[in-house]
């Protein structure tokens, strides 16, 4: 059975899923969306594809490029069974209902795998509902929309990095990064409380509002990169989690602080459905009032006893079992 992986072309699914993009498995491929194109469709695929306006119109000409994904071409042993996987952002700009339904009745021996990383609540998983029915299996780690959809519940998916290291330009006593979203009355309670008790803290908050903004030497208004946040995250003694409204699952902050054995302060009462929850190593809160800042200061050595949990592997193991 092969595996072929769709590069998503983000930096943080390289991050992700680099357990099996560097797999040294012959059985499991990265695939990127396309194969090579004349240059005049080149020069215009930033434009045919770009995000913000397949969020309102799917352009028609964009069946053009058809030919041109690297699945039209791939090599296909009629004799193996392949599962092509694909991550939810890959489909908010590429891949149409009709070439996905097309390449499954000319290979039937292909099946399609997708993995929600975004709940349906989100604006940017609008389109993904629709095509779900094209899908063979879909893992989700939102559990609502599991029970919902009848879809396969994943917990994460975090491969552990090997490139970090400890470096006092990102040592800290907590961090936060993230977009403030519909989360921003409550972050800025949170973050304030833990920024005026707690020496050295950095919390990058992104799209608030320059009139908002407040002049604080913990709180920075520009985004990092995956990388430095990871950093941040490997450079911290706790790190903050604050849930956007109607997130519902273990989110990759849940997954470095478990990795990485860092305190975790956190609202997502989820965690402790984990088997690496505990209460002297993670706080859940339910309000500004719940934060302890002194369980921030401390000091301690904290472990999880991580056993790889939340590697991909583990999606493609259950699809093995599929088959």
């Amino acid at each position: 059975m092969k595996f072929l992986i769709i590069d998503d072309e983000r930096s943080l699914y390289k991050a992700m899923f680099s357990d099996l993009i560097n797999s040294s498995d012959k059985n499991i491929s990265e695939v990127p969306i396309f194969s090579q194109m004349p240059r005049y469709l080149s020069v215009a695929k930033p434009m045919v594809f770009n995000d913000r306006i397949n969020r309102h119109v799917w352009l028609p000409f964009k069946k053009t490029y058809d030919k041109y994904y690297s699945l039209t071409s791939y090599n296909f042993d009629k004799s193996e069974k392949y599962w092509v996987v694909m991550l939810n952002g890959t489909l908010n700009t590429d891949y149409s209902a009709e070439y996905i339904a097309r390449l499954k009745k000319e290979k039937p021996n292909v099946k399609f795998a997708l993995i929600m990383y975004d709940h349906f609540g989100n604006r940017a998983a609008r389109r993904v509902k629709k095509l779900l029915p094209f899908f063979d299996h879909v893992f989700s780690f939102d559990q609502g929309d599991c029970e919902r959809y009848g879809l396969d519940h994943i917990l994460a998916t975090f491969s552990i990095p090997h490139d970090l290291k400890k470096d006092d330009n990102f040592k800290n006593t907590a961090e936060f990064v993230g977009r403030v979203d519909d989360r921003e009355q409550l972050l800025e309670k949170v973050l304030t409380k833990i920024g005026d008790q707690v020496p050295n803290c950095r919390f990058h908050l992104v799209g608030v509002d320059k009139s908002k903004q407040k002049t604080k030497p913990y709180l920075h208004y520009y985004p990092v990169s995956y990388h430095d946040e990871l950093m941040l995250a490997y450079n911290s003694n706790c790190i903050i989690e604050i849930l956007k409204a109607g997130q519902n699952g273990i989110s990759l902050r849940t997954c470095e602080a478990i990795v990485f054995n860092k305190k975790l302060v956190t609202n997502n009462q989820s965690v402790k459905q984990l088997p690496y929850y505990n209460p002297n190593y993670i706080k859940v809160i339910s309000n500004v009032d719940d934060v302890d800042v002194n369980f921030i200061k401390k000091v301690e050595n904290v472990e999880y006893n991580y056993d790889g949990l939340f590697s991909p592997y583990r999606i493609i193991e259950k699809l093995k079992t599929i088959g």
